[in-house]
């Protein structure tokens, strides 16, 4: 009996497969599975690019875009994270409220306050964040201040901006109730009876976030300060949380006309706000302010436009008086406290040779070092000498020693870096 030898596919371009008649009923390229997708329309093309429900603007429901299987959009859009059962017509509504028309002047948003040339405006956020104990709470008390009074040095209240509501969520009573009394103070006791303040340590995050609610409903204010964001959640690094969190506070800013000023906590060692919630904040904001205690001077806190939507206001600073009230201190006296600690600074100039050289004789060993380890060791010695300077700091001496002829630089036989060797005649 003869063996029946398998006919070769037919040649050209074959999806999916082929059938052949005859001994073997159906042959396919074992290298060519077929995909399931084949036949089908994918719904999450269209679930992830939703169409307008309207067609081309008809507005008839037949026009409604149709899936295979008799879905329409909607009942994709259904399985959409926080969507819920949302009514077809509400969306329509809603988008065209969204629709921003070429050719159709929107009015500018009303200013809550003027910080220099920068702006708060109603309808937005903005934050205020910085280290710990930074005067972030400062700063907030002498906006606050200045809408209830009528403005202080370069912040200056919108026109009928006069509430403010604070919410307090990390001091308690005591602690508050000075607050309270240093925004009495800035404002001469005026406009007092425009402030709301809130003690609101005690309750849970939910409750603390309901509270402001309520307050914002009660009393309309202007600016809202919420003095503590990362107490309104569980986790900072909770981003469905956060999202959701900063997500109503640009609703309430907009449904009730108001600016909302947050204050967060920045991470150690860099400039971003804390978690999930900081990053949240910083991309929704107006404004984001950077508060922090200054180099030159422990005195001074200056506060900076880190992030801005529009007009960046120019960096000020906050100093106490003998009261212990803040005010406002000017780009031009900061520049002078940096020059006046400039002048101070520590740099070869300043330091004797003889003390140089007494510090390198007892470093540098005879057969000379590399720069990396003198700079090491010259930095130790410094210090036990009272003097702290950093690595980098430090770069400038060993040119200043060299130029002055207590070091001399050469590349010994058959070293790969050059090594510094103390001159004869000047060790002590």
């Amino acid at each position: 009996m003869k063996s029946q030898s398998i006919p070769p596919p037919p040649r050209g371009r074959v999806s999916g497969g082929i059938v052949i008649s005859g001994p073997l009923l159906r042959w396919r390229r074992s290298w060519k599975r077929k995909s399931p997708a084949v036949g089908r329309r994918n719904k999450m093309s269209i679930k992830n690019k939703p169409r307008h429900p309207e067609g081309n603007g008809a507005g008839a429901e037949a026009n409604i875009r149709k899936i295979p299987g008799g879905d329409t959009i909607f009942d994709v859009m259904e399985s959409f994270d926080g969507y819920g059962q949302r009514d077809p017509q509400w969306i329509n509504e809603q988008l065209e409220k969204s629709l921003i028309i070429p050719g159709v002047e929107i009015p500018r948003p009303d200013v809550v306050l003027h910080v220099g040339r920068g702006e708060l405006t109603r309808g937005s956020i903005s934050g205020g964040i910085g280290k710990e104990k930074g005067n972030k709470s400062t700063n907030a008390q002498i906006k606050s201040a200045a809408i209830l009074c009528g403005g202080i040095d370069i912040l200056r209240p919108g026109v009928g901006a006069r509430r403010v509501l604070v919410g307090d969520t990390e001091q308690g009573s005591y602690w508050g109730s000075l607050s309270v009394d240093r925004i009495r103070r800035l404002t001469g006791g005026k406009g007092l009876d425009g402030l709301t303040y809130l003690d609101l340590r005690v309750y849970d995050p939910g409750d603390r976030l309901a509270i402001i609610a309520a307050a914002i409903e009660r009393y309309t204010p202007d600016f809202v300060v919420i003095d503590g964001i990362r107490d309104l959640v569980n986790s900072v690094n909770d981003e469905e949380a956060a999202n959701e969190l900063v997500g109503k506070l640009m609703r309430w800013s907009v449904e009730y006309n108001c600016h909302i000023h947050c204050i967060l906590h920045q991470n150690k060692g860099s400039q971003l706000a804390n978690g999930w919630l900081g990053g949240a904040l910083s991309k929704k904001s107006e404004l984001v302010f950077e508060i922090n205690k200054s180099k030159e001077s422990d005195e001074i806190a200056i506060v900076t436009a880190l992030l801005s939507r529009g007009l960046a206001p120019e960096p000020y600073g906050l100093r106490r008086d003998a009261d212990g009230l803040p005010y406002i201190v000017d780009g031009t006296f900061l520049t002078s406290v940096a020059s006046e600690r400039k002048a101070k600074a520590v740099t070869p100039a300043t330091i004797d040779d003889d003390l140089l050289r007494a510090v390198l004789s007892r470093v540098v060993p005879g057969n000379g070092m590399t720069r990396t380890p003198l700079i090491m060791g010259m930095q130790q010695e410094l210090e036990w000498e009272g003097i702290k300077l950093g690595q980098t700091a430090l770069r400038p001496f060993v040119d200043h020693c060299q130029e002055e002829g207590i070091l001399r630089k050469e590349k010994p036989e058959g070293s790969k870096y050059p090594h510094y060797f103390l001159v004869k005649g000047q060790s002590c």
